[in-house]
């Protein structure tokens, strides 16, 4: 029997662990795609921990970061310069920036998206907020899922309104 969204969410949380190896085999599948070499702007995220830590991919190119409201709402906002410096820890634990004008893909936007766990045909085990499903449904932009190898799993329980990412990418797989 496949597992609840929330068992599965709390079986994950417990195998989170630092992994550096993994993380910059990630960063550099990242840098050979086409997709970023051409994007005009990544669409990503301040990493969480648990999460892979891209902030090579944050110092190299022109990002957006996203603001989640209480609503449930996220947006993003074009970064210039140190991002470092533009943001601050806000209602979910997340770094988001504290200024910067809302900036909106084009389809030369590339858009990373965390997640606890990946399947390789693009499923995706958010936190529970919705943020990144609304915000994909939304905005049609080529997404790219980035996971440490124990976040690919075989299979993820899904609802109607779980939006997949169009590419995932661990330390060993580009699918």
């Amino acid at each position: 029997m496949l597992t609840t969204k929330a068992e599965l969410r709390q079986q994950l949380k417990e195998l989170n662990r630092p992994a550096p190896e993994e993380d910059q085999a990630i960063i550099t599948q990242l840098q050979r795609l086409q997709q970023i070499k051409e994007a005009d702007r990544i669409f990503a995220f301040v990493p969480l921990k648990s999460e892979v830590q891209i902030q090579p991919i944050l110092d190299r190119y022109p990002i957006a970061l996203p603001v989640c409201d209480q609503n449930g709402n996220m947006v993003f906002r074009a970064i210039e310069g140190d991002w470092k410096q533009q943001v601050a820890k806000k209602h979910l634990g997340i770094y988001e920036p504290t200024n910067g004008p809302i900036f909106e893909p084009t389809s030369k936007s590339v858009i990373l998206v965390p997640g606890l766990a990946f399947t390789k045909d693009g499923k995706r085990l958010g936190r529970g907020g919705g943020y990144y499903d609304r915000y994909l449904e939304a905005h049609p932009v080529f997404s790219i899922g980035l996971c440490h190898s124990w976040q690919l799993l075989q299979d993820i329980p899904t609802e109607e309104h779980d939006q997949k990412v169009d590419l995932v990418i661990t330390p060993t797989l580009l699918q």
